[in-house]
């Protein structure tokens, strides 16, 4: 009877998983802070990845498993802001599977400055 050889490389079987989170009160900051958490270090991870259905993602920090985004919303307008990063953007560090896509943040902003409107009582 012949033994199998043991297998002893690391093989990181999971996919990473990514998670959005509102780092501030949005009803007063602008830009927006978000926290993206890799459930594992991924690499290749930049702004031009994320997408942002109103206004801008402008930067992204970190390295590893956590990244921190900036998001400004469209100026003078008001309104909701759906974040995402999509699958198979990041890959894992440790050579595994790309990313699964994240959670959708909804982020309700509103930057439009108030319009003040004269009236004149003069008869």
């Amino acid at each position: 009877m012949t033994r199998a050889k043991k297998f002893d490389h690391a093989i990181d079987p999971a996919y990473a998983l990514v998670t959005l989170i509102l780092s501030c009160d949005t009803t007063t900051k602008n830009p927006v802070a978000i926290s993206a958490a890799f459930s594992t270090p991924v690499t290749g991870f930049t702004a031009s990845d994320v997408v942002a259905a109103a206004g801008a993602i402008t930067t992204v920090g970190g390295s590893g498993a956590g990244y921190t985004l900036t998001w400004t919303p469209p100026a003078d307008s008001s309104g909701s802001a759906t974040i995402t990063i999509p699958e198979g953007i990041a890959g894992s560090a440790s050579g595994g599977f790309p990313n699964l896509p994240s959670n959708a943040l909804v982020i309700t902003y509103d930057t439009d400055r108030p319009h003040p409107t004269l009236v004149s009582d003069v008869n």
